[in-house]
């Protein structure tokens, strides 16, 4: 599903105060991953291979 950029920076705020990726799936219901996933993008931060 795609999101709207308005919906991906409401969760990256969310994400900003402080919320984890679980509580934004929680309340905006998107998934946990998902919402790492544009916070690690927005970021710079790749993921870290194992």
């Amino acid at each position: 599903m795609a999101y709207s950029k308005e919906a991906i920076d409401e969760v990256l705020a969310y994400l900003d105060e402080g919320h984890s990726a679980r509580d934004a799936e929680r309340r905006f219901g998107v998934s946990h991953e998902s919402a790492a996933r544009w916070r690690r993008k927005r970021d710079g931060k790749p993921i870290q291979p194992s």
